[in-house]
């Protein structure tokens, strides 16, 4: 009884020992089967496969991805825009006819603003009248998006096509808008708001750059 417990001991110890690698190896599973043949967790050992890491970097590969696709949902003009033919533009950016416009037989001046606060944890979007009158107002946290969700792309647009169901309700069906700040939820709003049915004919950027100086450092921890 002692003999066979030794035995089943020196195996095991012996298994624990030896790489996975040289169990692949033809010549040596012999002299491994050789020294511990009578032993009989020796076969499980040897029955057993090499850990396999590749689940695991994959699933790490995944979450980047995901966190990837939070941040861009793939518009273009998310982050950047190149403009190839400049030909194409002519006509487009605003002049001095610009306010006298006609857009669905409403002077350009007159057509109701929205306005998109973009930031890095939330988006909140407001229509205004030409007076400067606030008439409704969305957020990200008022569409029940919470914690990290209200900076994602897809809270942005879910917003803006609520209150382009609003203001089509309302009546207003052409808007010019206007964005501040910088985010992931900028021309997601606007798509938003253009599923919604609502005609965005005109978008200005009015993103504060402070061209002096740096902002300030972060006060240093103290340990």
């Amino acid at each position: 009884m002692l003999n066979l417990l030794g035995s089943r001991l020196s195996s095991i110890s012996l298994c624990s020992s030896l790489p996975f690698g040289l169990f692949r190896d033809p010549n040596v599973i012999p002299k491994v089967l050789r020294i511990t043949q009578n032993s009989p967790c020796t076969l499980s050992c040897l029955d057993s496969r090499p850990l396999w890491t590749g689940s695991l970097l994959y699933r790490n590969n995944e979450k980047r991805e995901n966190v990837k696709n939070i941040y861009d949902d793939g518009a273009q003009g998310e982050y950047s825009f190149t403009v190839e033919n400049k030909e194409k533009f002519d006509g487009v950016f605003p002049d001095e006819n610009t306010p006298n416009m006609l857009f669905d037989d409403v002077k350009f001046s007159d057509l109701h603003i929205l306005e998109i606060k973009v930031s890095k944890n939330n988006t909140i979007m407001g229509v205004f009248d030409t007076k400067g009158k606030l008439l409704m107002n969305r957020s990200c946290r008022s569409e029940g998006f919470r914690h990290a969700r209200k900076k994602t792309a897809i809270a942005a647009q879910a917003t803006g096509f609520s209150l382009g169901t609003l203001m089509y309700q309302a009546g207003i069906k052409t808007v010019r808008a206007r964005i501040r700040g910088l985010g992931s939820g900028r021309i997601a709003g606007i798509k938003g708001i253009s599923l919604s049915g609502v005609n965005v004919v005109a978008i200005s950027d009015f993103t504060d750059i402070n061209y002096t100086n740096d902002p300030r450092p972060k006060k240093r921890r103290r340990i």
